[in-house]
């Protein structure tokens, strides 16, 4: 009996084991799915404990806080490149690309934190060097802190896991937070927009997932839509940025990713009203959005939503490969990245017309791939999960996915407030 289990013990370490960082003795974490067959999602614990392993493990991670949530959890960030220290005077010194990362918002949307989590251990195990000659990181994978602790089998109907439940949308003020870049009515917003003030990055990325339409793409995107975004930003991340990492994604996955939308319908009319015309249409236009308001910022922001009806660990993985292209991307044009946030501060706005309100622009024909879904049960809850069938159907329709002005105002030379 003990020769027999002195044999079994190696093998069960070994298939139980963390994966090693390259050159390094010691073992990095898995991800709390990864370590649940992918049946729960991080809590917050879980998290900080994640990043002061890679933190311990390379010289090339550092790990810091950059706020606090309404009930008082601080908001941690890892700071990943070739810099001495996690400060903002360490990060702007380098002269290097500056990218922020950020993960659950809204915390039934889970797989980002988890997908960031990785990208770091693989830093952490020295893999993707070109982003270390040009970038500096910014990761924050638990930016609702709260609402991610707030885990019920309940949260985010209809979605395809973690089936053990995930975390709430609004924060514990229960508040959206991704309505809140305007007003900063949350202590989380004015924690990220201190963040920009002091490390004031070049590119955000925002990751979600959207629960609408029956589409057929793994992921949708989309860039700054208020029409007052520099146009030269825009026209980057539409014209060169996004279709490059959509061409890439297909020729080495399959998969399809496309500009984000919902087809409306009268029962749920999502971003049109109801009875409108069936087309793809985006999202709201104004700065309350975190995309939206980076790109106000002068800066790319990006947003990235999974499809809420693959599974939880094919949502991670999509999730995963999305931020690697941009990042990618990103490495191999930082010089042009920072050249046009800079062009774009400098930039005099003074007399010219920019909308105060906005209207959408129907494009196209374009061919949109929409899909179907069966329907599962969550083994725990008993309540319906969908599932994304390998089912394409291609319909033509107009789109709706850009924004023009439908009323202007001339920028003034200065305000007066009473």
């Amino acid at each position: 009996m003990r020769r027999h289990l002195l044999t079994v013990l190696p093998l069960l370490a070994c298939a139980f084991a963390p994966p090693r960082a390259a050159g390094q003795a010691g073992a990095l974490p898995l991800t709390r799915p990864e370590r649940t067959e992918f049946r729960e999602t991080s809590r917050y614990a879980d998290v900080v404990a994640f990043l002061d392993a890679v933190d311990r493990a390379s010289p090339r991670i550092h790990v810091t806080t950059f706020g606090y949530s309404w009930e008082g959890r601080a908001l941690p960030l890892a700071v990943a490149g070739a810099v001495a220290d996690a400060s903002p005077r360490a990060v702007r010194a380098s002269g290097k690309t500056v990218v922020y990362l950020q993960g659950d918002i809204h915390a039934g949307e889970v797989e980002g934190k988890e997908a960031l989590q990785e990208i770091l251990r693989e830093v952490a195990q020295g893999r993707h060097p070109g982003w270390m000659e040009s970038l500096v990181l910014l990761v924050a994978p638990v930016f609702n802190a709260d609402g991610n602790e707030r885990v019920a089998l309940g949260n985010r109907p209809g979605q395809h896991g973690p089936i053990a439940g995930m975390g709430t949308r609004a924060n514990a003020q229960g508040l959206n937070i991704n309505r809140d870049y305007s007003k900063l009515e949350t202590p989380e917003a004015r924690s990220q927009a201190r963040l920009m003030n002091d490390y004031d990055p070049h590119v955000l990325l925002d990751l979600h997932t959207t629960n609408g339409t029956y589409h057929a793409y793994q992921l949708t995107y989309a860039p700054p839509l208020n029409p007052n975004t520099d146009a030269s930003i825009v026209a980057l991340l539409r014209d060169e940025w996004l279709p490059a990492v959509t061409a890439s994604v297909k020729r080495k996955h399959g998969w399809d990713f496309y500009w984000y939308g919902n087809v409306p319908t009268a029962e749920s009319p999502w971003a049109a009203s109801p009875g409108a015309e069936r087309g793809w249409y985006t999202y709201d236009w104004r700065p309350r959005f975190s995309n939206h308001y980076w790109g106000l910022r002068n800066r790319f922001g990006i947003l990235s939503e999974t499809y809420s009806y693959l599974t939880f660990r094919e949502r991670i993985e999509v999730q995963k490969r999305f931020v690697e292209e941009v990042l990618d991307w990103a490495a191999a044009n930082a010089a042009r990245i920072r050249a046009a946030t800079a062009a774009a501060d400098r930039r005099d706005l003074r007399g010219t017309e920019l909308a105060v309100t906005s209207r959408l622009r129907r494009t196209g024909p374009s061919t949109i791939l929409m899909g179907e879904v069966t329907e599962e049960r969550n083994p725990y809850s008993g309540e319906p999960m969908e599932r994304r069938k390998d089912v394409v159907r291609p319909e033509r329709m107009p789109e709706f996915i850009w924004y023009d002005a439908a009323a202007t105002e001339r920028v003034p030379a200065a305000w007066l407030v009473p």
